[in-house]
């Protein structure tokens, strides 16, 4: 097979991706459309809305189609790379400045989430085109494939009105999908022999990734600010790595291009028999120290010193002597962090051995930071250097025990490479949830309580969108209507939490609905009205418990019941019946089996209420944040809150209070958060709101650069400083 047809087949197979993908993607953009109705609005705007959603509804079934055309187009179109490319000056399908930009956030948002996929991909294909460099107007480039895919919504007829009004949904699912598309793209590649690894060199690379070389989307704060410095840490992070490779590219070259055709690096025997050696004797060693001496981090650094002189004197050639230089400069770092508590040194100090294991046989684990060894030591530090500024907790013991149970796991796999280390992030993630959820006494009530909340709210948007629908087209007066989507839906969510879906509860309420439902269809004969007075009593007396059962004040409940009485006096008194009896029968067996069509949703709303009803008042301890931030906050800092990760610590200012804080809950999709203080103290906040606190600096992270990247920027200063360190 020809190398100079596989860029052609990996755009369509590119293509096919996208468009089995977008069929699922339109799906959660619906559902996201049918929600914009469900918070009061004033008039003009909730017209407006009804507009988009009704636009979504005719259009966006096309949209597949349409991505499909517009992209294949581009696949099947090949041009020298100097050739004017008409069709770049019309990504936007001829309109104004506004949609580039919609176009620039969506590219960007990509380009956040699949990152490493793209690069890898963008290396593969460059090794396969003349003068490997790939076009900036070629379908594979995230600039290029965001127009396109903007270019087949307007193509279909759908607005940028639409696109605006639905712009999270859109950027979150079209990102989401590019990284599957992208990773997708890479496997096929690889499956046809294209770079099955790739060489460390062409990692380097990676620090000039299209978010360095296009900059944010939103970039709100000046260039020294520490939210801005926030979404750039990871581009830093890769340049710093960058930096690395290309000093040790120009003082050590061979380390770097180690790997053989196999992709694999062999370690010499000497070597592994003297790391064998020092882990055992590490393993010893630690054993018998009393605490105090654990703690001291003097001991563990000439531990480290004699150490490093025995595993260089056993090294086989140069590139293992560096190798051991690097590993060593990274834990002496580590051990010297003033961040970290002093009882957990000695667990940082046994990943010694099984990192340099993996960095002599890996040189990868110098380039990426990504690397499952950097992203497991960044994890574990980044939840207990919360704790270095007070005295040793039981809290803080319960961490450590999983933290020592994960340094012996690791230990005992040593020729496992880095499966050991992906392996070991699971299960420390997988002990962080659980930790929070009920082995932690600050948390384990509140996370009960708030995982009742979103429940319930899910629940009540997801009742609300699937009454909405089925009522769409039925002639159910507006009042009844309003009732149904705005308090019963609260009633039906609220009743599923406390009894279950299946509970009489929920049953009767349920059928409270189709009975309203019933009574405020028109009744012609006598006999209707007849009913209509008998079963009255009943049917108000059902919608007065729902209501209080979820707290509606009296004079809200009097107003309502106010409406509904107006509207079924206007029903006892109609002409002609407005509902064929079959309909109304049908719609009362839909109603009966709501809980079959609940669909996915990812917007509600809470307050101090919900906490306090759902705990029965004994969690005045946490505090809903509601207010504040920056608004609407940017897609930037949407996507932090998406990266936040369990058991990191942040400084929060609400109001006059400033806390040390710990994020120990997130719900689905992160649309909610708990960060908890030392003293037990919660603060509930959602996705939007947590964004905006992230924009305005009102929740920074106390640690902006973890605990390896701190190590690697050290690092890198020490061999810049003297180089001839790699040659010892």
């Amino acid at each position: 097979m020809s190398q100079n047809n596989l860029p052609d087949r990996c755009r369509r197979f590119f293509v096919r991706e996208w468009q089995s993908g977008l069929l699922d993607s339109i799906v959660i953009i619906q559902k996201a459309a049918l929600t914009l109705l469900d918070k009061p609005k004033e008039p003009g705007l909730q017209q407006r809305l009804r507009d988009v959603i009704h636009e979504v509804e005719r259009h966006i079934g096309g949209w597949p189609k349409a991505c499909t055309e517009v992209m294949s187009a581009v696949a099947q179109t090949r041009r020298n790379s100097g050739e004017f490319d008409m069709d770049a000056l019309t990504l936007v399908d001829n309109d104004t400045i506004e949609g580039e930009i919609l176009v620039s956030r969506l590219s960007m948002a990509m380009v956040e989430k699949a990152n490493w996929e793209i690069n890898d991909l963008h290396i593969r294909v460059r090794s396969l085109l003349p003068g490997n460099e790939i076009p900036e107007d070629d379908l594979l480039q995230p600039p290029k494939l965001a127009g396109l895919l903007f270019k087949a919504w307007r193509k279909v007829g759908l607005s940028m009105e639409a696109w605006r009004s639905l712009q999270t949904v859109i950027q979150t699912e079209l990102a989401t999908l590019a990284e599957e598309c992208y990773h997708e793209a890479n496997a096929y590649l690889v499956d046809l022999g294209v770079m099955p690894s790739i060489d460390v060199r062409q990692l380097n690379k990676r620090q000039r990734s299209y978010a360095a070389q296009h900059g944010s989307a939103d970039e709100s704060k000046g260039e020294g600010g520490l939210f801005k410095r926030w979404v750039k840490s990871g581009e830093q992070s890769q340049a710093m790595l960058g930096k690395l490779n290309s000093l040790l590219g120009k003082h050590l070259p061979g380390l770097l291009s180690r790997q053989n055709d196999t992709g694999e690096v062999r370690t010499s025997d000497q070597l592994n028999v003297a790391m064998n050696a020092e882990l055992q004797q590490l393993k010893q060693r630690f054993g018998e120290l009393e605490a105090s001496a654990q703690q001291d981090s003097g001991q563990l650094l000439k531990d480290l010193q004699q150490r490093k002189a025995v595993l260089k004197q056993s090294a086989a050639n140069e590139e293992e002597r560096a190798t051991i230089e690097i590993v060593a400069l990274l834990f002496q770092s580590i051990l010297t962090e003033d961040r970290l508590p002093a009882a957990m040194r000695v667990w940082f100090a046994r990943l010694q051995i099984p990192v340099l294991r993996l960095a002599v046989t890996e040189p990868k684990f110098f380039a990426s930071g990504e690397h499952p060894a950097r992203r497991l030591i960044d994890r574990m530090g980044s939840c207990v250097m919360g704790f270095d500024s007070i005295e040793p907790s039981i809290l803080l013991g319960k961490v450590e025990e999983e933290i020592k149970r994960t340094v012996e796991f690791i230990e005992a796999y040593p020729d496992s490479g880095q499966k050991a280390f992906i392996t070991a992030l699971h299960d420390f993630e997988s002990f962080l949830t659980q930790f929070f959820s009920h082995g932690d006494e600050r948390t384990r009530k509140s996370v009960s309580v708030v995982q009742q909340i979103e429940q319930r709210e899910t629940l009540a948007v997801q009742f609300t969108i699937e009454l909405r629908k089925m009522l769409s087209d039925v002639p159910v007066h507006e009042d009844v209507r309003n009732f149904l989507f705005t308090v019963w839906a609260e009633v039906l969510a609220s009743s599923t939490v406390k009894y279950s879906l299946q509970s009489d509860e929920v049953k009767k309420y349920k059928r409270i609905a189709s009975e309203l439902i019933w009574a405020a269809s028109a009744k012609v004969t006598r006999e209707e009205r007849a009913q209509l007075i008998k079963r009255l009593p009943l049917i108000l007396k059902g919608i007065k418990e729902g209501m209080a059962s979820v707290g509606m004040p009296a004079p809200e409940q009097t107003e309502w019941l106010r409406h509904l009485n107006t509207t079924l006096a206007q029903a006892f008194t109609a002409k002609v019946s407005d509902m064929p009896t079959e309909r109304l029968h049908d719609l009362m067996r839909k109603l009966d089996a709501l809980e079959q069509e609940l669909p996915d949703v990812e917007d509600f709303e809470i307050d101090d209420s919900f906490v306090f009803e759902l705990s029965g008042g004994e969690l005045e301890n946490v505090t809903v944040i509601s207010h504040g931030g920056t608004e609407p906050p940017s897609v930037s800092s949407l996507a932090i809150v998406n990266r936040l990760q369990l058991g990191t610590w942040f400084g929060l200012r609400y109001g006059e209070s400033e806390d040390n804080v710990q994020l120990s809950w997130q719900g689905m999709n992160k649309l909610l958060s708990l960060f908890t203080t030392l003293d037990g103290r919660s603060y509930l906040i959602q996705k939007q709101r947590a964004a905006g606190y992230i924009e305005a600096e009102l929740l920074v992270p106390r640690h902006t650069e973890t605990i390896t990247e701190k190590a690697t920027r050290q690092v890198l200063a020490k061999l810049e400083a003297d180089p001839e360190r790699l040659h010892d």
